[in-house]
């Protein structure tokens, strides 16, 4: 309990000397915001903004340029890639006729001796005692 104690107040310590390293910091050097630089403004009146707008009556007038086209083209029409389902040939099968459903074969009656031998009994080794796993030397401990 005690050495938890004194890592709680060491803890506590440094935290609050951190804290207050920061106010103090700040507090002493605060950060200054540089004022923004004003812009000249003129009021106008509508009718000086009205003036202003309308442009001077002795400019010279431009010319609209002429259209880059002057016939649209005949529309040519589009080939068709994939065939439609209409044009699509028949399926026809090979034969008319089913295939043949293959007779299963029958076993024989006698079988073969060479193949048949005799099975040879296996004999269960006799079990082995199981070895104890070494003491923990840890669990002896607690």
């Amino acid at each position: 309990m005690t050495r938890l104690r004194k890592a709680l107040t060491i803890s506590a310590i440094g935290h609050a000397t951190l804290l207050l390293w920061g106010v103090v910091t700040f507090v002493v050097k605060p950060l200054e915001a540089n004022p923004a630089e004003s812009l000249p403004v003129d009021v106008i009146s509508a009718s000086e903004f009205s003036q202003i707008t309308a442009g001077i009556k002795t400019a010279k007038k431009v010319e609209t340029p002429k259209p880059l086209v002057e016939k649209v083209g005949e529309a040519k029409p589009v080939e068709e890639l994939t065939p439609k389902v209409e044009k699509k040939p028949e399926v026809q099968m090979a034969s008319a006729e089913p295939m043949p459903i293959p007779e299963p074969k029958k076993p024989d009656p006698k079988p073969d001796k060479a193949k048949a031998e005799p099975e040879k009994k296996v004999e269960p080794q006799a079990a082995k005692p199981a070895e104890a796993p070494p003491p923990d030397p840890i669990a002896e401990a607690m």
